[in-house]
């Protein structure tokens, strides 16, 4: 049986992230390997360091995902009052190290991530990490995508691709921001799991920008079972477009605030 460990923190003071959909779009993606015992889910809501080592020697994973803000300097967990914890690169590959031997694959799936993932990569064979900051809709965009094509029983490697294609095509997004390392000796034709059928496809919401810095952001909801793209306009306002660093990035005037996210 393969155990997935999520870890997800939002500490204070950070702009609020869809952690809880990206919990229920990756369980739903597993939702048949669940049924079927051949993978355990496991979540660590509000996670501090302390509590990342206690679960990774009780649990011993083989894929852990977090969820959550990074920095170029690591990736944000929580301290015991609630505020960003910064665990750097030495750290996390300490952490990861001292894992055990089950450990395959690691999801970081915070802005900047990639500049962790390469230290924590001689002790996993498989580390997904981003390249630049990420908005919080298409990082649960991706990881959405990725689960279900694990799910699927495509190799890790498949997984990344496809993920990555879905992303740019779905979100609009200019250039790659999610990138696989692997270690040398990684067998990249294996898959996880054993194949599934695909599961039931959920509406994601994505968004699209009329302008890149200040201007109009339309919402779409990808699916209303006719097929075709919907997109919804309300009155203007003025709100806040949150990536996953440690403040948000960009704000501006937008067409849309209305959540469609189901």
């Amino acid at each position: 049986m393969i155990r997935i460990l999520l870890l997800a923190a939002n500490p204070l003071h950070t702009s609020r992230l869809a952690l809880e959909a990206e919990h229920r779009l990756l369980r739903n993606r597993m939702t048949d390997n669940l049924k079927m015992s051949n993978c355990e889910l496991l979540v660590e809501w509000a996670a501090r360091l302390k509590d990342v080592k206690e679960r990774l020697a009780t649990y011993q994973p083989h894929v852990v995902h977090f969820a959550g803000h990074g920095t170029e300097s690591g990736i944000c967990l929580e301290d015991d009052e609630g505020q960003c914890k910064t665990v750097e690169k030495e750290e996390l590959a300490e952490l990861f190290k001292s894992a055990g031997g089950d450990l395959q694959l690691v999801v970081l799936n915070a802005c900047y991530s990639v500049l962790q993932s390469d230290a924590i990569r001689e002790s996993v064979k498989y580390v997904v990490g981003t390249t630049a900051p990420v908005a919080d809709d298409a990082a649960v965009y991706f990881a959405a995508h990725f689960y279900e094509e694990l799910a699927l029983g495509k190799s890790v490697r498949d997984a990344h691709y496809k993920s990555q294609l879905a992303l740019i095509s779905d979100m609009r997004a200019p250039r790659p921001r999610y990138e696989l390392l692997v270690r040398a000796d990684a067998d990249t034709s294996q898959p996880l799991l054993p194949p599934m059928a695909p599961p039931k496809k959920e509406n994601i919401t994505r968004a699209k920008f009329n302008d890149a810095k200040f201007g109009r952001l339309e919402l779409i909801n990808s699916d209303d079972g006719d097929g075709e793209e919907n997109s919804m306009h309300s009155e203007t306002n003025f709100c806040e477009y949150d990536f996953r660093g440690s403040t948000t990035v960009k704000t501006g005037i937008f067409t849309n605030h209305k959540k469609t996210r189901r």
